[in-house]
C-alpha cells in the first residue's frame, strides 16, 4: 500500500483513529478508480470508486467544483463504518486564525476527557478535539491571508479539529503546523450504514 500524505482531503475509512492498523483505515492509501466525469463551462464533476479485491464496490466519492467545492462520500460496504473527510486548510499563520461557530464542549483526544472550550477558538498548542456536529456551518477566519473559509457539513455527527503544534508528525516538516489547520467532517460514533453519505461544501471568501 501507498503512504498517506499530509494535505488535501485524505479519507479516513472504514475506521477512524488507531483502533486498528493502519491508523485511520485503508482508503487513503489505496487506489481509487475514476468512474465518471462531467465538464461544463462552470462546473467540473468527478466520481471515484473504491473496490475490494473481489471487485465489489466499497465506497464512492463525488467531487463537484464550481465557485465552491463539494465533496461527498457514500458507503457501500456490508458492515457499518466510520469515516472522516480529513480536510487540510492552508493558513497564513496559525497564531492568527480563529475557528468560528464550534460548540463550547468537546472530547479532547489528548487527555481523553470531555472539556469546556472557548468559541470562537484560537489554536496555541497541540489540538486534537472531537466536537458534536450540531452546528452545521463553520468559518476559518484567517487574519494574515485576509480571507474566510466557509464550511457547510451535511449528515455529519462529529467534527474533528487538529493541529499538531510542535509535536513531531510523520510526513510533516518541523514548522508545517504554522500554516495549516484541519477541520474534519466525520461520522465516528454514528456509523455509516450501506448507502448512507456524508459531505462537506467549502467556499473561500476574500
Amino acid at each position: 500500500m501507498a503512504t498517506a500524505i499530509r494535505g488535501g482531503i485524505p479519507i479516513c475509512y472504514p475506521w477512524f483513529g488507531s483502533v486498528k492498523q493502519p491508523a485511520h483505515g485503508t482508503a487513503r492509501i489505496r487506489l481509487w478508480q475514476l468512474s465518471h466525469y462531467a465538464l461544463t463551462k462552470d462546473k467540473v464533476r468527478l466520481e471515484f470508486s473504491l473496490f475490494s479485491d473481489l471487485n465489489v464496490i466499497e465506497a464512492k466519492m463525488a467531487m463537484v467544483f464550481t465557485d465552491k467545492c463539494h465533496i461527498s462520500f457514500t458507503h457501500y460496504g456490508e458492515q457499518p463504518a466510520q469515516v472522516a473527510l480529513h480536510s487540510y486548510f492552508n493558513v497564513g499563520d496559525i497564531a492568527q486564525v480563529e475557528i468560528v461557530n464550534l460548540p463550547e464542549t468537546c472530547f479532547n483526544s489528548l487527555t481523553q476527557q470531555q472539556e469546556n472550550v472557548p468559541s470562537p477558538r484560537s489554536i496555541t498548542e497541540n489540538v486534537d478535539c472531537i466536537y458534536s456536529a450540531e452546528k452545521k456551518q463553520n468559518q476559518i477566519v484567517d487574519k494574515v491571508l485576509n480571507r474566510t473559509i466557509q464550511l457547510h457539513h451535511h449528515d455529519a455527527s462529529q467534527l474533528v479539529l487538529w493541529n499538531p503544534w510542535h509535536k513531531s508528525t510523520s510526513a510533516m516538516s518541523e514548522k508545517a503546523y504554522q500554516h495549516m489547520v484541519c477541520l474534519e467532517t466525520a461520522r465516528i460514533d454514528h456509523l455509516l450504514e450501506f448507502g448512507e453519505s456524508v459531505s462537506v461544501e467549502i467556499c473561500v471568501n476574500g
